[in-house]
């Protein structure tokens, strides 16, 4: 983290950081999850988020930059059976974690956003799914069939439009992007 906000130019008003790396996998019912995939899919979708926003914000106040935001992309995928170590690893520790990072710092905004349903790698493993492991298989099919899927690229262009908001610091600390008003305020 060092090595790489040391790359920006010292005129600067704002760093971003995004944590949106993550993984699907385990698909399946909980009981059913392999204990390494889960473990490995933690470290990927909670512990490396977790460092990195540690490390961000460290090198952020060494730096003495004002202005600093970090949101994390997270899934939307809450209750969905098959997706239940998704849920735990993720949604719900992300964004208490979240809501931990945004009280400790003034200087930080933080945002857990939940993106929508994003037509990437992860929707076209679902889809690919057995119904055992994902009894709603049939739904993602249908998602992707009536064109219910958003491209990363609006994806990007909305988070960046959060970004660029005037009221960008009131925003709620968990938010699903898609009920946001791009209206800038």
């Amino acid at each position: 983290m060092e090595q790489a906000l040391g790359q920006l130019p010292t005129d600067i008003e704002q760093v971003v950081l995004v944590n949106n790396a993550g993984t699907i996998d385990p698909i399946g019912l909980a009981h059913t999850n392999d204990s390494a995939e889960v473990s490995q899919s933690i470290v990927l979708n909670l512990t490396a988020p977790m460092l990195l926003c540690g490390a961000f914000i460290n090198q952020l106040k060494i730096a003495q930059l004002k202005k600093n935001y970090q949101y994390i992309v997270r899934s939307g995928a809450q209750g969905i059976r098959g997706m239940e170590c998704l849920l735990c690893r993720k949604i719900l520790r992300v964004d208490h974690f979240s809501s931990c990072i945004d009280a400790e710092n003034e200087d930080v905004k933080v945002v857990s956003v939940a993106p929508g349903i994003i037509d990437t790698g992860m929707q076209e493993k679902i889809r690919q799914s057995d119904a055992t492991d994902f009894p709603l298989i049939e739904k993602f099919l249908d998602y992707k069939e009536s064109g219910l899927l958003s491209s990363p690229e609006e994806t990007a262009r909305l988070l960046i439009e959060m970004n660029e908001r005037t009221d960008f610091n009131e925003l709620p600390t968990i938010l699903d992007i898609r009920n946001l008003s791009t209206e800038k305020e």
